[in-house]
């Protein structure tokens, strides 16, 4: 204190210490430079520390946002659409409604329904075939319907199959961001499609029926005869300026994520996944009731109820919601969603929510170690200001430190630089995040070594990551500065996977009819897995050898998820290569490879012969060791 006040005069005034007094004095302490410097250096440490936590904590609270906002934005959304969902099978249940999409006309009553808001209304749900022959509330046929009415007509509003796929394709990349933790998880993923090689039909709900439109005017057609790129990224596009108040709701969405009930009461308790799964059922038992189709499938038009909105007395199909839906829960190419299909989305997106969190506080954890280093450093600066604020002239000091230092450089440069290098690999690069899987290899190694090599994040700290083995469940633990001279791969953060086949076939067999049989079986057979592939993307001749009567083709198909899902992708791999060859068997164009003529026939005795004293040795499945190897940290 620095004053003629008895506050300012007295240090301990509240505690009736006298201390600087007339009963205790101090001199004229009170009135020396070093009392003052003294003062002057507290309100500055005080000042630096206020303004470096305030500077760190938005540094690094914009940066998160920055980092999760996109997966945030879409994980909300299919949060938002489950909870939906949930709230409209409540909001069925509770009312006890029933609605009919049989032929059977006579079943197909007045029922009481709702909307968002739990309003009551009347209106009647017409069948598949009579939905023209039903009448809306108002009096008028249901193809002018109110309830379905918009500013146009139905048929410029309601998006026909071909536009909701076009839809799907320009809203970017698949927000199934699954992060798979074991190589057999993919197992639990398979569901029961449609069987056989039937073409791809559009059936479409009675609510949501439109006229079909002409296939020479569909924007999807048009697109399959251009040329096939993708628009570039625009970096201008991704740049985000983090607010406080973006800070703030990122917290608060992350408050709500953190609760029993993520997807609301509606849906019921979510805390973990087993809770989740029985929660996921009741949902699609309330839903089911409310059929009266007789099956296991909820039919899709019933989810679709959620997309209809109000607006000043109309009520308006929101387009954008529907291929939200679509793309969430992936119904069958009958348009209906079983059990399992139903779980698997709400699981999927569970399954993100998890991880996202996991994400989120590892980063807080690694963010809290880089502020303490930071903060070695600025109290290193901090004291060397402060030393001259007293005049203490600090160089001498540092002159004889950087003698010692010197000695440490040559001992501990090597690590120091693998050291630095480690925590910027971390701290500004952040080339994976927990859950992902990673193929880290040699930069000079031109080859990929392939999935059988690939590594799970299980933890990430600033000096070292801990990464699983996929192949064998092996826990190793890496320096992160040996991670940052190497080649990583994100197979989370990469597009969609693409899968490629090779076929080959006997070339006095193949016309150009029963090439374009097979393409078509094999676009139909993609079009019927929605929840596995997404579109065929060329089916060529690649190679052909009239010498032995071979003519190879080249296959290559989009999947809906990355290669995260490495085990997944394989087992629908396997599906479409065991159609292929079930196709090329009933055509009579499977390639069988001639027996060379020189080819020696070895006798039974040769053969045993040779086993004893060479024996035939398969090809081993992937190793940690050899893992190590490929990725170049053996």
């Amino acid at each position: 204190m620095h004053g003629d006040d008895s506050f300012q005069q007295d240090w301990l005034f509240w505690t009736e210490i006298r201390l600087f007094s007339t009963d205790n004095p101090g001199g004229d302490f009170l009135f020396t430079p070093f009392y003052l410097r003294l003062l002057l250096a507290m309100l500055f440490v005080g000042t630096a520390h206020g303004v470096k936590r305030t500077a760190m904590a938005l540094y690094f609270g914009k940066r998160t946002v920055v980092m999760y906002k996109k997966r945030l934005d879409q994980l909300l959304q299919d949060m938002t659409l489950v909870e939906e969902v949930a709230q409209l099978a409540v909001d069925l249940d509770l009312h006890d409604v029933v609605l009919d999409n049989t032929r059977d006309t006579s079943l197909n009553l007045r029922k009481t329904t709702f909307d968002k808001w739990g309003t009551s209304q009347q209106y009647t749900v017409p069948s598949r075939e009579n939905s023209a022959d039903i009448d809306s509330v108002d009096g008028t046929k249901a193809g002018t319907s109110s309830r379905l009415k918009t500013n146009s007509t139905l048929e410029d509003e309601e998006l026909t199959e071909d536009e909701e796929e076009l839809d799907e394709e320009d809203d970017g990349e698949d927000t199934d961001e699954n992060n798979e933790q074991t190589e057999g998880s993919g197992h639990e993923e398979n569901i029961d499609e449609a069987e056989g090689l039937r073409n791809f039909s559009d059936r479409r709900s009675p609510v949501w029926q439109a006229e079909p439109k002409s296939v020479t005017t569909s924007a999807v057609k048009v697109k399959a005869f251009l040329d096939r790129w993708d628009e570039p990224v625009n970096k201008m596009d991704q740049q985000v300026d983090a607010s406080i108040a973006d800070i703030l709701k990122f917290r608060k969405a992350m408050a709500y994520m953190n609760d029993k009930y993520p997807f609301s009461s509606s849906f019921g308790p979510a805390g973990n996944r087993n809770e989740c799964i029985k929660s996921t059922q009741k949902v699609f038992r309330k839903l089911l009731r409310a059929t009266l189709n007789g099956g296991e499938a909820i039919p899709f038009w019933l989810i679709k109820e959620v997309a209809i909105d109000t607006h000043n007395g109309e009520t308006v199909v929101n387009e954008a919601k529907c291929v939200r839906l679509k793309r969430l829960f992936r119904p069958n190419v009958e348009d209906e969603l079983p059990l399992v299909a139903f779980a698997q989305s709400c699981d999927g997106v569970y399954k993100r929510l998890c991880f996202f969190r996991a994400s989120v506080g590892n980063s807080s954890v690694i963010d809290k170690v880089l502020e303490s280093i930071f903060d070695t450093l600025f109290n290193f600066i901090l004291g060397l200001m402060i030393l001259g604020v007293f005049q203490i002239n600090p160089y001498p000091m540092l002159v004889s430190i950087s003698t010692l230092m010197v000695s440490f450089a040559f001992a501990f440069g090597p690590s120091a630089s693998k050291y630095i290098a480690g925590v910027l690999l971390i701290a500004i690069r952040r080339p994976y995040d927990l859950g992902d899987r990673i193929l880290v290899c040699s930069p000079d190694n031109v080859k990929n070594p392939g999935y059988a090599y690939t590594w799970f994040v299980e933890d990430i700290n600033v000096f070292t990551t801990t990464i699983r083995f996929a192949a064998t469940n092996e826990v190793a633990t890496v320096n992160n500065g040996t991670l940052s001279t190497l080649r990583i791969v994100n197979c989370s953060r990469s597009s969609n996977a693409v899968v490629s086949f090779t076929l080959k076939f006997k070339l006095d067999q193949m016309s150009s009819d029963t090439t374009a049989l097979f393409k078509n079986e094999v676009l139909a057979l993609v079009k019927q897995r929605t929840r596995a592939w997404e579109s065929l993307l060329f089916f060529r001749c690649n190679e052909i050898d009239t010498n032995i009567n071979l003519v190879v083709f080249q296959m290559s198909v989009k999947h809906r998820r990355t290669w995260q899902d490495a085990s997944l992708i394989l087992e629908h791999r396997a599906d479409i290569l065991w159609h292929c060859m079930e196709l090329g068997r009933q055509l009579g164009v499977n390639y069988v490879s001639p027996i060379p003529s020189n080819k020696i026939m070895l006798t039974e005795r040769k053969i045993e012969k040779l086993q004893d004293e060479q024996p035939f040795v398969s090809e081993k499945p992937p190793t940690l060791e050899s893992a190590m190897k490929v990725a170049g940290l053996s």
